[in-house]
């Protein structure tokens, strides 16, 4: 039998085999920049052993491409626009084009990319701009990139994608009304940047526009003097998302301001995301919340979701506006003790709401931080007047089940298993409320089984010859803590 040649395997089968061998390299997501760059010249080599691998390997060579100045630009129309290309392999392979600017540069050539764009129509663009200067009093980190050219708009290019790193603008509401102009904006993503005007954005001073539908997630961290909160707040602000809610302003702002309370200011990322697209509106929104830099636990993290609710039309609602229905609370600390330090009472006048359905705090990497406010629940120290109203819950982030107020309300003191009565002190009435709603691991699925292993633990504890049945809680000794 003859051995196999290039020439025996379809570019389709080279294609997929290559996919098996490189699974990753068609996520755009998974790779930066520099990975790729060496990726792709790792494949270089291969694509040249024949016409047959060259077909194969080209389209992955191309699927993700970086433009870093006009010639490049031309360079890649020339392609693009060649009477063959629509027939090569290498059509429908530019998943992504990336578009590398520095805002130091004389002037912007981000309009050339136009041509591009109306080419390559299952393209997506991103587009990075970058400041290298620290000299904010010259204004040269600041990026204008169509003030020269005032014919032309940012709409005129299709991108997906705006990153701005280290740049300056002159007040919040300039960066507002530049990404409102990108009217096929999916993301947008600001670091470090330096606003000479901190002020909050005028809206009065935007561009009237429909938002684009798919402009769902921004993220603004890391700029100079610039508290969390307030990255938070200009984020939701650029995403305007109370408008593409449904609700009122002053509803938002009180819910939003009051929910930020919560946030550490040792935090620095707060990206927001409009979830759940119902037409032309959102039904939800979240809120990322994490630190950043060295000598900071990367597990602690505090993710708000917020949903809504509109009123019907057939029922004539008195209020065109829609309404909080519910706030989630994902909460991961490395140190438990930092709930303690968490002002519940600020949440109050958007949960005493009557169209708030529930508040509910979700565990998602350990539940020692939540077990933690539930005992302060019921000792009812904390949130008494969220439990009292009935609307507040506990639970895992990824799971369906709640401990629901009535459930905390009626959690019994005292079990009996085979004849043996104990009683639970409060860390134990919270492992059991909680209990049905960890995650599952082998042994760990009812409350029962949880008191039986609490019976067993403490009766091997006590003496053979006490006879009592009455068996001690473990509080003064050792305490009961679930392995999660």
């Amino acid at each position: 039998m003859s051995p196999a040649t290039g020439a025996d395997l379809s570019p389709e089968t080279l294609s997929s085999i290559l996919d098996c061998l490189l699974p990753l390299l068609a996520d755009y997501f998974d790779y930066t920049p520099d990975r790729w760059r060496r990726l792709k010249h790792e494949l270089v080599a291969p694509s040249l052993v024949c016409k047959h691998w060259a077909e194969a390997i080209r389209p992955i060579l191309f699927r993700r491409l970086a433009l870093r100045n006009v010639e490049d630009v031309q360079f890649l129309k020339d392609i693009v626009y060649s009477p063959r290309f629509a027939i090569s392999s290498l059509f429908r392979a530019v998943k992504w084009i990336e578009i590398h600017q520095e805002a130091t540069e004389a002037r912007s050539w981000l309009h050339h990319v136009h041509g591009l764009s109306t080419r390559l129509q299952k393209t997506r663009f991103k587009c990075i701009v970058m400041s290298r200067t620290d000299d904010l009093a010259s204004m040269t980190g600041r990026w204008a990139p169509f003030d020269s050219i005032p014919s032309v708009t940012p709409s005129y290019v299709r991108l997906s994608v705006l990153t701005l790193n280290g740049l300056v603008f002159t007040s919040t509401t300039e960066l507002a009304r530049l990404v409102d102009n990108f009217s096929t904006l999916e993301d947008c993503f600001c670091d470090q940047l330096t606003f000479l005007d901190p002020l909050p954005v005028f809206q009065s001073r935007r561009i009237r526009r429909r938002a684009p539908l798919a402009f769902s997630r921004c993220r603004i961290q890391q700029c100079k003097g610039m508290a969390v909160s307030v990255q938070a707040a200009l984020a939701a602000d650029i995403l305007a998302a109370a408008r593409r809610m449904g609700l009122d302003e002053h509803t938002w702002d009180t819910a939003l301001q009051a929910l930020l309370v919560l946030v550490p200011n040792t935090f620095d990322s707060t990206p927001v995301y409009l979830n759940n697209q119902n037409g032309s509106m959102f039904d939800a929104v979240r809120i990322e919340c994490r630190p950043l830099g060295q000598g900071v636990s990367i597990n602690d993290s505090i993710n708000i979701d917020v949903k809504v609710c509109r009123p019907s039309v057939d029922r004539g609602a008195e209020s065109p506006f829609a309404h909080i229905s519910s706030i989630a609370l994902g909460l991961s600390f490395a140190d438990v003790e930092a709930v303690d330090t968490f002002n519940w009472d600020v949440l109050r006048v958007v949960v005493d709401s009557p169209h708030m359905r529930c508040l509910r705090i979700n565990y998602f990497v350990s539940h020692g931080g939540v077990k933690r406010i539930l005992c302060s629940v019921l000792r009812r120290t904390q949130l008494t007047w969220a439990l009292e109203s009935g609307k507040l819950q506990f639970g895992y982030r990824y799971g369906d089940g709640s401990v629901t107020s009535a459930d905390i309300l009626s959690v019994p003191t005292e079990h009996t298993v085979d004849d043996t009565t104990i009683t639970l002190d409060i860390a134990e009435q919270a492992e059991w409320l909680l209990y049905p709603v960890l995650r599952r691991y082998p042994g760990r699925t009812t409350r029962e089984e949880y008191v039986r292993q609490l019976v067993a633990e403490r009766t091997s504890r006590v003496s053979k010859d006490t006879g009592s049945e009455i068996v001690p809680s473990t509080a003064d000794s050792t305490p009961y803590t679930a392995v999660d």
